[in-house]
């Protein structure tokens, strides 16, 4: 799959990195979005999508990537697998995103990273969608009517998770994208309200990361 990668990195004007990034990107934001075709993109992201279909824990026989099994595959011929409908639907969430969302977190200057592992992402397998500056954020992408507490202990788990607490996560936030909607807490007030008193947000992690690691022995 390395050439077609390349020819789909070759046609958005952007490098293809030698090997995978061996840490998460951190960067300063807010920065501008790609200038890369709105339909091209749409159809890479889709492209690259199906793509974790290509792991050996997943079978691409089940997939439109099973059409190319045993044979070359380009840039091309990757981006041409994107259903119109499917390149509606990533259409419509791109407006909502920008005029819901990205307004709302344009005034977030700072560190901001994309996909974040915390430190115990080593205890049990964990990683975000973005945190900008301070701002956990999680978004979704269901048609449910309303966020669910599994959403909600999604999105503390993963601060608690940040043991050493490298990225200052101070809020939490969900933005389920079908309804262009953002709901937001601050971390250690909401975790006192769960509580019932007050709660050091760094006892809390401690306390998370003790039970893990005695899991870990268990196991």
């Amino acid at each position: 799959m390395a050439p077609a990668l390349a020819g789909i990195a070759g046609a958005l004007g952007v490098p293809l990195p030698l090997r995978p990034p061996e840490r998460v990107r951190v960067f300063t934001g807010p920065v501008p979005g790609s200038a890369a075709d709105p339909g091209l993109l749409a159809r890479s992201c889709w492209a690259l999508a199906l793509l974790t279909e290509a792991s050996p824990r997943r079978s691409r026989d089940r997939g439109p990537l099973g059409r190319f099994r045993g044979g070359s595959v380009s840039g091309d011929d990757l981006l041409g697998l994107v259903p119109p409908a499917g390149l509606t639907q990533l259409s419509e969430f791109r407006h909502v995103f920008e005029t819901a969302l990205l307004p709302q977190l344009a005034a977030r200057a700072g560190p901001w990273a994309l996909g974040p592992t915390f430190a115990g992402s080593e205890l049990i397998k964990a990683d975000a969608d973005l945190i900008a500056a301070g701002l956990l954020l999680e978004l979704k992408t269901s048609a449910k009517l309303s966020l669910g507490i599994t959403d909600l202990l999604q999105v503390i788990g993963y601060a608690l998770l940040d043991f050493d607490d490298d990225y200052r996560v101070a809020e939490l936030g969900i933005f389920t994208a079908r309804y262009g909607y953002l709901a937001t807490w601050e971390l250690d007030a909401l975790l006192s309200e769960l509580a019932g008193h007050e709660i050091s947000v760094q006892s809390a992690r401690d306390e998370f990361h003790g039970f893990l690691l005695a899991c870990a022995d268990a196991g």
